[in-house]
């Protein structure tokens, strides 16, 4: 994470994602996952599998998966992830470095802004757990469980946040965060440590951020 400090210079605000961003819950979410696999008879998924397949909209994840993507049930199988998922979070870390580079970034007076596919009130009780509230200026999550709408809070924060799209940067870890930037106008970075392999990232931008250490 420490070499993304020199990524950042030329920037006034900073937008970070959150899962697999921020926080290293890659294997608690495959571990909550694999509950549900096992719950629908379905077979279960390894770490390596959620970074090649993990994708956005989720329904799309879900029935990749072989689950049941009817309303009804899609929508409880949400509630059902959510829950088990916060549950656990506590457990998770956050990614190595983290408290540090956003520490140094404040201390360089940049803006620092969450944008996530959580729900508002976890992410708020999150970020007060791993003790970063005083952080970040802005915090966007989204109204339900199923991760729909990150675009459109996306444009909230800009708005409220009155600092120009050129001076702003979104920081995420999926192929999904690239498009948030893109509908949002502004650049991205992306890391390959959370929930995409990056092969999958470095296919789709030239801005990737390598921190996860490659077989010798």
């Amino acid at each position: 994470m420490k070499n993304l400090l020199a990524e950042l210079s030329d920037k006034q605000q900073i937008i970070w994602d959150w899962n697999g961003t921020l926080l290293a819950d890659v294997e608690h979410n495959v571990r909550t996952m694999n509950v549900l696999l096992e719950s629908a008879s379905l077979q279960p998924i390894t770490v390596e599998h959620h970074r090649e397949h993990f994708q956005f909209p989720v329904i799309e994840y879900y029935r990749k998966l072989g689950f049941d993507t009817s309303p009804d049930v899609f929508q409880t199988l949400c509630d059902d992830f959510s829950t088990r998922y916060y549950d656990g979070m506590r457990q998770c870390e956050l990614v190595a470095d983290v408290r540090e580079v956003l520490e140094s970034l404040s201390a360089l007076g940049k803006t620092q802004c969450v944008l996530s596919a959580s729900r508002q009130e976890d992410l708020v009780d999150a970020l007060g757990h791993f003790g970063l509230s005083d952080i970040f200026q802005y915090v966007f999550g989204i109204e339900d469980n199923m991760a729909t709408s990150k675009p459109e809070r996306g444009r909230d924060m800009l708005t409220l946040s009155k600092i120009s799209l050129d001076d702003t940067v979104l920081i995420g870890d999926t192929d999904h965060d690239l498009e948030v930037g893109k509908a949002l106008g502004i650049d991205v970075i992306l890391v390959d440590h959370g929930h995409q392999s990056f092969e999958r990232l470095s296919a789709k931008h030239d801005r990737v951020i390598r921190s996860v250490p490659q077989p010798t």
